[in-house]
């Protein structure tokens, strides 16, 4: 059985696109029609930033300009001690790891290394800043039809799509 029409957004990856996609949902959010309305999108994509993103306005959806007024404010105090540890002791840390990954990978089995940089800031933050709680409730109010979002796994460079939407939702 195919869905009812929906409004669907897209919203894509990139660090500093992340930061414009929130602008721009904080100007939709100020539209008088839908200010003090929940957000207009039956279905929300992203990857990476984007994921964020979408993860946001389906958690606000209820109050769209408020979700969104929150949304830009996050991306406005970003600073990069808030993202990945910047101290030279985590930094030189993971770069041994790294290093001994390259070197020895194969006789230790590799892979210990999960990123570049220690991103232990941003779990923090966007498990205190994402309303993922939200998310469900949209879901069950019926004002979310779905929200996918779309990861790269570091070590393989393969994509996976988490989905969180009504049931029987096509994928």
């Amino acid at each position: 059985m195919r869905p009812p029409n929906m409004t669907a957004l897209a919203l894509t990856a990139g660090g500093s696109r992340g930061a414009y996609q929130a602008g721009v949902l904080q100007r939709i959010g100020e539209i008088p029609s839908l200010a003090e309305g929940p957000a207009p999108f039956d279905i929300i994509t992203g990857a990476s930033a984007g994921a964020i993103n979408g993860a946001a306005l389906a958690g606000y959806s209820a109050r769209l300009q408020y979700g969104t007024a929150r949304l830009a404010g996050l991306w406005a105090g970003l600073t990069a001690d808030r993202v990945y540890r910047t101290g030279l002791s985590a930094m030189a840390r993971n770069a041994l790891r790294f290093a001994g990954d390259a070197a020895l990978g194969r006789l230790l089995g590799g892979g210990r290394v999960q990123a570049l940089l220690d991103a232990a800031p941003l779990r923090e933050l966007l498990a205190r800043e994402l309303p993922l709680a939200g998310i469900g409730q949209a879901v069950a109010q019926r004002r979310l039809y779905a929200l996918a979002v779309t990861a790269t796994g570091y070590h393989s460079g393969k994509s996976y799509t988490f989905i969180q939407g009504r049931p029987g939702h096509p994928l």
